[in-house]
């Protein structure tokens, strides 16, 4: 959890998983934060409105203002307009969570379909390697294992012997020439 919402929305193909793992998390704190700000805005309008009513000449009012003065007055306090602008960007970074809920879920599903399989991703070369060395493997220990073919093996073999022993086709004689 960074200070950065534009970190924690960031995604890292290499890491989805990690991605994923963080994503609820993050959307919490986020979420927290937000909140957090709402009452925060909603705490300093409540004291800025007693305030003005309070002592409406501190802030170049007359007496007994109008809710509309009131309201005006307190749209121009900079803590209330800086707070504000907190709870929008809290807020939108909010939604953005959302989106990028959306946006693992498509690149989770592009990377089941093969989509990062390209000859780019040499990490995806080597574990098709690697599992089709481990294919290869298994089906010469099923041939090794097969009775047949030992037998045709053990047929082959000793047809091999029997002609290398008797001197084979290429060492009989051609007579006198």
């Amino acid at each position: 959890m960074s200070e950065d919402y534009k970190k924690d929305l960031s995604i890292d193909f290499h890491n989805l998983h990690v991605c994923y793992r963080d994503h609820a998390m993050n959307l919490m704190e986020w979420s927290e934060r937000w909140a957090n700000a709402v009452t925060e805005k909603n705490q300093r309008k409540k004291f800025l409105r007693m305030d003005i009513r309070r002592d409406p000449d501190e802030y170049g009012l007359p007496n007994n203002p109008s809710v509309a003065a009131v309201t005006a007055r307190m749209d121009e306090d900079d803590e209330l307009i800086q707070l504000r602008h907190d709870v929008n960007v809290f807020y939108s970074t909010k939604e953005a969570f959302y989106q990028r809920s959306k946006a693992l879920d498509g690149l989770m599903r592009l990377y089941l379909n093969g989509y990062f399989s390209g000859p780019n991703s040499d990490g995806m070369s080597q574990v098709r390697e690697e599992k089709s060395d481990r294919v290869r493997t298994g089906q010469q220990e099923a041939l090794d294992n097969n009775p047949r073919m030992r037998r045709r093996r053990d047929g082959e073999q000793s047809e091999s012997e029997d002609e290398s022993t008797e001197g084979g086709p290429g060492e009989t004689p051609q007579g006198d020439s």
